[in-house]
């Protein structure tokens, strides 16, 4: 493990893991300038209320959960890890960037519905963990599996007191949103990256009807986002990151 200061904010991460760590090392961040886009994107269409909570689904090491706080948009954090591996590597980065009061760490996968699947493991890519139904190699564990809506229920929190909501978790995109339909029912704005070939073309159907019906702008994220009526986009064919304001 690496521990390298980028002046702001310090990261603590394993420089061999692909394609995480070894981007960290070689640009200095795991797309912080893509992050940055984004926020100045929901600045610019008035979609960010200052320092309420980030929400980030698929934590893995924390990058995303320290550029919120660093970016100084956001109060708190509440980040979902379910990887052993990396909610120890969170940890160190929340303890490292002095973060501890500011960060709620929920140890499980985020879902549709409580319960206990399993994590079928990467064995290069920290970020490349998968939930499924069936177990799927020596590298799967069964994971405790969370609804969003019951963490809120759990903690008493409002879905208003989220700024925004951060989802990347391999596939499983559609699960862990339906478990958080309080807060996207309330349009709070959404970053998910929409694995379109993992989802199939019905279930990535269903699930851009489902954002759509509750968001009235997007924008596919690059360097320069621009926000279209949610009506004028086609549901993607391929993975990509899709912000929903």
């Amino acid at each position: 493990m690496l521990v390298q200061d980028f002046g702001d904010h310090r990261i603590v991460f394993d420089p061999n893991d692909d394609p995480i760590g070894k981007t960290i090392l070689e640009s200095g961040s795991w797309h912080r300038p893509q992050f940055e886009s984004i926020l100045a994107a929901l600045r610019g269409a008035g979609r960010l209320a200052d320092r309420k909570i980030f929400l980030d689904v698929g934590a893995n090491i924390g990058t995303q959960t320290i550029y919120a706080l660093a970016s100084g948009a956001f109060s708190r954090v509440m980040a979902i890890e379910p990887d052993a591996a990396n909610l120890r590597t969170l940890q160190m980065n929340v303890i490292l960037n002095g973060f501890e009061d500011r960060v709620d760490i929920v140890r499980a996968a985020a879902g549709d519905a409580m319960g206990t699947l399993y994590l079928n493991a990467s064995e290069t890519n920290s970020g490349g963990h998968k939930v499924a139904d069936t177990p799927n190699g020596v590298r799967s564990a069964p994971v405790k599996v969370v609804t969003i809506e019951s963490v809120l229920r759990e903690r008493r929190l409002d879905p208003d007191q989220f700024g925004m909501l951060w989802v990347d978790v391999e596939g499983f995109e559609p699960e862990a949103v339906a478990g958080m339909s309080p807060i996207i029912e309330c349009a709070i704005p959404l970053c998910v990256e929409f694995n379109a070939l993992v989802y199939g073309q019905t279930k990535a159907r269903e699930f851009f009807s489902y954002l759509a019906k509750h968001y009235t702008r997007a924008a596919v994220v690059s360097d320069r986002m621009q926000f279209r009526p949610v009506s004028e986009l086609a549901t993607p064919e391929r993975t990509v990151d899709i912000l929903f304001a």
